[in-house]
């Protein structure tokens, strides 16, 4: 054994909750009761955040946001390497484990009650989520693409859009020349207003194009990375 470690003072029944993954940078990620803890190669605690009590087992995606769901608050959080929040999403009860795939999504089962029947779900989520920001009986009145914010921006920017209705949605980034090199929204969203956070970490700097296609309805906007 080369060493081993305390990773907290925790109440009877309250100790380590899952199995560790290990991310691209070396840290090993471990879950105790309502703790994400993040540790290096020698053992040593680089920084620990809250989540909610029953957690699954975190997985580690290529982009270095490490995964990891609570089964009490049955919500699916994505955290950064730092352990800061990238964003949470409720994805219903009696929430599974969660893995990756090939295309960078993350796969999460879970249940809910329809006119009395209990029905299972997989939910599809990418690694940049969208978040309603508004609903209810006051709809926007029209499809809508707000500018980034912050723009220019570095790495992160938050992108707005309004729905008038229940539909198929994409939204997706490209470079100056037309290539695609993100996919933030792919799938049918509610009437509402969205946001979503979009991470260039691994892009270069430059002039970048975000779209969105709503049937024939299309809006693309420019928005620039500085480093």
């Amino acid at each position: 054994m080369k060493w081993k470690t305390n990773i907290c003072d925790c109440a009877f029944g309250e100790g380590i909750s899952s199995t560790a993954a290990i991310g691209p940078n070396g840290l090993i990620f471990i879950a105790t009761e309502q703790q994400l803890h993040a540790l290096n190669q020698e053992g040593y605690q680089v920084w620990q955040y809250q989540i909610g009590k029953y957690p699954t087992p975190p997985v580690v995606g290529n982009n270095g946001i490490i995964y990891i769901g609570s089964q009490s608050y049955n919500v699916l959080y994505a955290i950064s390497t730092e352990g800061k929040l990238k964003w949470k999403k409720d994805v219903g009860s009696g929430i599974s484990y969660p893995i990756i795939g090939s295309n960078g999504r993350i796969y999460i089962g879970s249940r809910a009650y329809d006119d009395g029947d209990e029905k299972a779900f997989l939910n599809a989520i990418g690694s940049q989520t969208s978040t309603f920001i508004k609903k209810g009986k006051d709809y926007p009145d029209k499809f809508e693409l707000i500018q980034n914010y912050p723009n220019p921006f570095n790495p992160t920017t938050q992108i707005n859009f309004s729905l008038p209705r229940n539909t198929n949605v994409e939204l997706a980034v490209y470079d100056i020349v037309g290539r695609k090199v993100e996919t933030l929204v792919d799938g049918k969203r509610q009437a509402g207003e969205y946001s979503v956070s979009f991470d260039a970490s691994t892009l270069s700097s430059g002039v970048y194009i975000y779209r969105l296609k709503i049937g024939k309805f299309i809006k693309a906007r420019k928005m620039i990375l500085l480093k």
